[in-house]
């Protein structure tokens, strides 16, 4: 809801970057799943894709961004993708 500051969403991110770097879930089931980050409003939304740019490009890749009233485009549009 937009209460966590940029240190908190930065840890967060990492965190599941390096779950992904480890290879343990794509090792047992074959795919490792995206996450959908949803804002509030625009600056959220600003503010969580800054975080997600500070990533290498291929972690950013991980997570997909988008307000409240956009999440059913978001999900039928890509945003349930795999990466392997």
């Amino acid at each position: 809801m937009g209460t966590e500051g940029s240190r908190a969403l930065r840890s967060q991110l990492r965190a599941y970057a390096s779950y992904y770097e480890a290879g343990i879930e794509q090792a047992e089931h074959g795919v490792f799943p995206r996450v959908l980050w949803l804002a509030p409003d625009e600056r959220r939304k600003l503010a969580i894709q800054g975080c997600v740019k500070q990533l290498t490009p291929a972690t950013r890749e991980l997570f997909e961004v988008t307000q409240f009233n956009c999440v059913i485009e978001a999900i039928t549009e890509g945003g349930a993708v795999s990466t392997h």
